[in-house]
């Protein structure tokens, strides 16, 4: 389905609330360099933190594969929190909504949104699917499926081959409020290519990790992410 992201943006409803100077804040990444390797697979699971009583914004935290297009295609498993009629979920504040999504150019695609309670284990696998060129997109909540984005389905689109990944914290609208610390768990990339140099390109802000490959390079592992806390002002 059409991602009712793009639509919240341009609702009436908007006249209140502005993005922040900064929507984006604490992250950890890994690839991103010039002539570097192409990622043809992603998983990992985000235990969904616990939701600041103060959020009435548009709040959203995510693991991502984003792709070399000048476009800026972004391939997730996404959480929000969104206190309003836009909210594909119940309006509460103890669970999040969460559902596949991909993002290109001005198109904001996805599958379909469920609540996950705040302690779920968010499980995202993103793999790349050589004759559609397009991504297969799974997320699940405890391990049951949730939300897809099949090679197969019309909202599914090409947006070329990711170049790295990254976890994202997005305030979209403010308030957002305190954002609390989080963890993504077996988080595995798997590379077209063998390259030992990829560990190298890791970086946090407010995030670490630590990644091993098992493989001689073709197969990156972080047993743990952590994200620190950050509250937007």
């Amino acid at each position: 389905m059409k991602s009712f992201l793009l639509a919240s943006l341009l609702s009436p409803l908007l006249t209140y609330a502005a993005s922040p100077a900064n929507p984006f804040s604490n992250y950890f990444l890994i690839g991103f360099a010039d002539n570097g390797p192409l990622i043809r697979s992603v998983t990992t699971v985000l235990v969904l933190p616990p939701i600041d009583q103060n959020q009435t914004g548009f709040l959203k935290v995510y693991p991502e594969l984003a792709t070399a297009f000048d476009k800026g295609g972004s391939v997730t498993g996404t959480g929000i929190a969104l206190l309003d009629d836009r909210n594909p979920c119940p309006n509460n504040l103890q669970d999040w909504c969460v559902g596949a999504r991909l993002v290109f150019g001005d198109a904001q695609n996805s599958g379909d949104y469920a609540p996950a309670p705040v302690g779920s284990k968010l499980g995202v696998s993103i793999t790349y699917d050589p004759p559609s060129k397009k991504h297969n997109i799974a997320v699940t909540v405890n391990g049951k499926l949730v939300s897809s984005l099949p090679p197969t389905s019309p909202d599914n689109l090409e947006v070329g081959r990711a170049i790295g990944f990254r976890t994202q914290i997005e305030c979209q609208l403010d308030p957002c409020g305190t954002v609390n610390k989080h963890e993504y768990l077996d988080t595995r990339v798997v590379l077209d290519k063998k390259d030992m140099s990829f560990g190298d390109t890791a970086v946090g802000n407010k995030a670490k990790a630590t990644w091993k490959t098992p493989d001689g390079g073709l197969t990156w592992t972080a047993d743990k992410i952590v994200v620190e806390a950050h509250t937007y002002a």
